[in-house]
């Protein structure tokens, strides 16, 4: 009998110790002391929209408009008193030649051009005429770039810019590489080679591209990229000039341990540790800092039994520069469930559920 939970220990600090590529020192979220680095932060002001389309995914400020994120459409918004009014559409789902078919994730180009691009295909980017930001609001003078080439045996999941011809993105498919480069000009696909963080030797190369399901930012200002999978406690920053990955931080390193599926090489991975796994990281990042939800919540947290509404809010964000360094942490007077940060880090957009719908919570954060 003791040889047989002995056996069974072996076999699960195995599979912990396999994911992770620092199998010596696990980064999770208890990590950090945050001692001497909490910041209590008021409401410096609350606005109102006026006309809410869908579910509210993410707030930016460009300029005098507001760019409000809905799961298909960008929408932008003028500041009128504590109101945001509706001005027009960016971007909205369709077949139209300023339309999209899925998603877009919006970012800037490295001279400040704004950079919209369908974040599953990558089949179509707009790329605004110039980086003044009232020029957000005609799409029909944005540069429209397409991929034309559907035998790509891997295509991005989410995508950003490395310079104005090229994008860099996190890949799904038949290769062991998480990270690929696409040439918008020579059509030229490039997987970059990186060391996969989280081996799992029992995987196909597909399955270990479905266990890193996740999301890339991009720095504003340089070509630094912050991602961060679904699933499990793991986000890390690198550098990338769109042909080699270079000077890889992680900020945290737990990885969900994964086994195979039953149904063959191709099928979904399946997650060993079910739904104690920590549920994903939310974070945006800006050109001095990465901000991230100060909460931890688990696959049951959010689809369990004794799930609630109040596992999707949070009163603490914390920041790390883009070295990995611990910044502050910062405490809200309110619970937000969605957040974004200015470009240059001036302010914090929390989205709220107010009286009469959801609003937005503006904080000024301190230099």
């Amino acid at each position: 009998m003791k040889c047989k939970y002995l056996s069974s220990a072996i076999f699960i600090l195995f599979l912990w110790s396999c994911s992770t590529n620092e199998s010596e020192v696990i980064i999770d979220f208890d990590y950090y002391d945050w001692s001497g680095k909490e910041i209590y932060l008021k409401t410096d002001k609350v606005v109102t929209i006026d006309t809410i389309i869908d579910y509210i995914m993410s707030v930016k400020r460009e300029g005098n408009y507001y760019l409000i994120e809905y799961p298909y459409d960008w929408a932008l918004y003028k500041e009128v008193g504590d109101k945001l009014v509706f001005d027009k559409y960016l971007i909205r789902k369709g077949s139209a030649p300023y339309e999209t078919a899925t998603s877009s994730r919006f970012s800037k180009l490295n001279d400040g051009r704004y950079f919209l691009g369908e974040c599953i295909g990558s089949q179509k980017i707009f790329v605004s005429p110039t980086s003044n930001p009232e020029d957000l609001s005609d799409i029909t003078r944005w540069e429209t770039q397409s991929r034309e080439n559907p035998s790509l045996p891997i295509f991005f999941e989410s995508i950003q810019p490395v310079n104005d011809e090229m994008l860099m993105g996190s890949t799904l498919g038949n290769n062991s590489s998480k990270f690929a480069s696409y040439n918008l000009k020579t059509k030229q696909y490039n997987a970059l080679d990186w060391a996969y963080p989280a081996i799992y030797n029992e995987l196909s190369d597909a399955q270990k591209a479905f266990t890193m399901e996740g999301t890339l930012l991009k720095k504003p200002n340089e070509n630094k990229y912050l991602f961060k999978p679904n699933i499990g406690f793991a986000m890390f920053v690198f550098d990338c000039d769109g042909n080699k990955i270079n000077n890889e931080k992680y900020i945290f390193n737990r990885f969900a341990a994964f086994g195979q599926g039953t149904d063959g090489e191709n099928s979904r991975p399946r997650l060993l540790e079910e739904r104690t796994c920590p549920y994903g990281i939310s974070a945006c990042v800006a050109n001095n800092y990465i901000y991230m939800r100060g909460k931890v919540v688990t696959i049951d947290d959010i689809f369990g039994e004794n799930s609630t509404e109040d596992y999707a809010y949070t009163d603490v964000i914390d920041s790390f520069d883009w070295n990995g360094k611990q910044h502050k942490r910062y405490l809200l007077d309110r619970k937000v469930k969605l957040f974004n940060v200015n470009t240059d880090d001036s302010a914090l957009y929390g989205i709220v559920e107010g009286d009469e719908g959801d609003e937005i919570v503006i904080y000024n954060l301190p230099k």
